[in-house]
């Protein structure tokens, strides 16, 4: 039985989603799931965002970069807390210009996220901008976690 964008919703509605069930919606979720990250309803844009790093299919990745790009930050510290599901086969359709713009966000959220997602990944490229941050993010919590994820990080 083919997915319907009411499915997804339906499945996302409630305060505390069950995404590993909604996950099961698979690669024919995703077309819908993009409709909702892009859409002005906070609440289901940052739970699709969630839900499609949960099914972790080729597709993810270009949704939590969309996401990523929302104008809201909460959608955007859902892109960000999503990176750390996505299995590294996924994870390479991100691209690193993402990271790089999650890792420098004016949000708080956005970036503590961001470093989670660096430090489960450790993706090559990224150590000028955790460096700068290590040195330079005014939140002396997130200073010192880019410095704990500075020293993981590859030379690259």
């Amino acid at each position: 039985m083919p997915v319907t964008k009411e499915q997804v919703i339906t499945l996302l509605r409630p305060d505390e989603p069950d995404y590993e069930f909604a996950a099961r919606l698979g690669g024919e979720a995703l077309p819908y799931i993009v409709e909702l990250v892009k859409a002005d309803d906070t609440k289901l844009a940052s739970r699709a965002t969630y839900l499609a790093a949960f099914i972790d299919l080729p597709g993810s990745a270009e949704i939590i970069a969309i996401a990523a790009q929302s104008p809201d930050p909460i959608v955007r510290v859902a892109a960000a807390a999503s990176i750390k599901l996505l299995s590294e086969r996924n994870l390479k359709e991100l691209p690193q210009r993402v990271f790089v713009e999650l890792l420098s966000d004016d949000d708080p959220g956005v970036r503590k996220w961001a470093l989670t997602g660096t430090e489960k990944h450790r993706p090559s490229g990224l150590k000028h901008k955790v460096r700068e941050l290590a040195e330079e993010e005014p939140i002396q919590e997130l200073r010192e976690r880019a410095r704990r994820v500075l020293r993981t990080l590859p030379d690259t």
